[in-house]
């Protein structure tokens, strides 16, 4: 059996908490005001970005949505759908819509490579400060989340 002093005992004790509260400290962090994320093929980033990652209970928050074509100009015309799915709150739309005209189009003199929009989520007044709102835009295979810290009401 091993017996360790108190000296010992009290530094196995302090590293033990001082592991638990880092551990914490990191877990709890605050959300990202960006968050990007690519298509499993490499070719589209769906990005969504805020001035700030956090509400009050009832308050509303802009977030601009951006879906990049990380290929540059298509050849072919690709229109899509963005899909929204939230918790604690609410969205102003449900899902928006995309075109990208490509160079096969021989109407067209401009060639997105980059579709921009803004949505607004607003928060359930009945969100605590202990729990965390979120959107999540769904683009084909891809799913970003962008996360909401909420604070306590003034």
């Amino acid at each position: 059996m091993i017996t360790l002093g108190i000296v010992p005992l009290r530094r196995l004790v302090a590293f033990v908490c001082f592991a638990a509260v880092m551990t914490l400290s990191f877990s709890c962090s605050d959300p990202d005001k960006s968050v990007t994320k690519p298509t499993q093929d490499g070719a589209f980033a769906l990005t969504m970005e805020a001035e700030k990652n956090w509400l009050r209970p009832g308050d509303s928050l802009p977030i601009r949505l951006k879906l990049v074509s990380l290929a540059g100009p298509l050849e072919e015309t690709l229109s899509g759908r963005i899909d929204f799915l939230t918790n604690l709150g609410r969205l102003d739309v449900d899902y928006l819509d995309f075109t990208f005209t490509g160079t096969s189009d021989s109407l067209a003199t401009v060639f997105e490579t980059e579709f921009a929009d803004w949505i607004t989520f607003e928060s359930f007044s009945s969100a605590g400060e202990e729990e965390q709102g979120e959107v999540h835009a769904l683009y084909g295979d891809l799913q970003v989340t962008f996360k909401i810290r909420f604070v306590a009401a003034q």
